[in-house]
């Protein structure tokens, strides 16, 4: 495991794995397992409707960050905010993600310097984003 996030319910959680990549939902009380994206780093917002994760995409055995994903909750509505640049998925937590107070952008953590990494500005938790493919490839 590489990072987890307790859902509001408190019945579930989001759970990165390490090595293999992959984000699930877990319910805690049936232990029951439900991959729903090649990502790590979860993050909920402060109301629980929307995960932010990062999505990861394997090509020759080295596993690459692509985006940062919305994933809203209520909907199942997917937001891509594409990485500037490709990079590899290093040893977790390569990239850590958080949630402004206000909901309005994520913040992210990773090994480009600070001045470099403006938050990352989405949509307010009603939004209807189109969705997006959640195995797209790096560049």
């Amino acid at each position: 495991m590489s990072g987890i996030e307790l859902a509001p319910d408190r019945r579930h959680a989001f759970v990165a794995f390490y090595p293999n990549s992959s984000l699930e939902e877990v319910d805690l009380a049936t232990v029951a397992e439900r991959r729903f994206a090649a990502g790590g780093s979860p993050a909920l917002d402060p109301l629980g409707i929307r995960l932010a994760f990062v999505s990861l995409a394997k090509r020759a055995d080295i596993v690459y960050r692509t985006a940062v994903v919305i994933l809203n909750l209520r909907t199942g509505r997917r937001r891509l905010i594409p990485f500037g640049r490709k990079a590899v998925w290093g040893t977790p937590p390569e990239v850590l993600l958080n949630w402004s107070p206000e909901q309005q952008d994520v913040a992210r953590r990773d090994s480009v310097p600070v001045d470099e990494q403006p938050a990352l500005p989405v949509e307010p938790a009603r939004d209807t984003v189109a969705a997006v493919d959640r195995d797209a490839t790096p560049a």
